[in-house]
């Protein structure tokens, strides 16, 4: 068995299948879409472990500990960083998280590397809005977004304005 050895599972969750890699390093992606591939024969024991427990987390949003190991840039990674210290059922701007960098313009680029975000859910990247208050965008649709919001109990006060009227 060698250690850069990429594994794949799909697993059923709440919102759908999920198909995710992960290696020795920890998970490396999560994402939503309806794969028939099955896991490898010979994943080991704690990589199936790992898929296991990664697709509890996204099905119970609790934060249990988890070996992530997301691949990309150093401001990525950045990002990605600032979007695990958000708690649950709270909200950030990607001007917020700009400002967070030290970056006064940086609005644009946070938003790029949010939507970079290869594992979704368990870095929240759908806990970050527009700065108007709206729900912003989400790689798998508003929708998606809205649900996961509202299990943490998140209500858009732009939304619900517009409901009002």
């Amino acid at each position: 068995m060698d250690d850069e050895t990429i594994y794949r599972a799909v697993r059923p969750t709440r919102y759908g299948p999920i198909t995710m890699t992960a290696s020795a390093e920890g998970l490396h992606s999560l994402r939503f879409e309806d794969a028939a591939a099955s896991e490898a024969e010979d994943t080991p024991a704690h990589i199936a472990a790992l898929f296991d427990r990664a697709a509890r987390a996204v099905d119970s949003g609790e934060t249990e500990p988890l070996l992530l190991a997301p691949r990309g840039t150093s401001f990525q990674r950045k990002v990605w960083a600032l979007l695990q210290a958000i708690p649950a059922g709270a909200t950030r701007t990607y001007g917020d998280l700009a400002a967070e960098l030290g970056m006064k313009n940086g609005a644009r680029a946070v938003g790029g590397a949010n939507g970079a975000n290869p594992i979704a859910i368990l870095i929240p990247c759908h806990r970050v809005i527009a700065s108007d208050g709206s729900i912003g965008g989400y790689a798998y649709g508003l929708e998606m977004k809205r649900r996961l919001l509202e299990r943490e109990g998140v209500v858009i006060e732009a939304e619900r304005q517009a409901a009002l009227l």
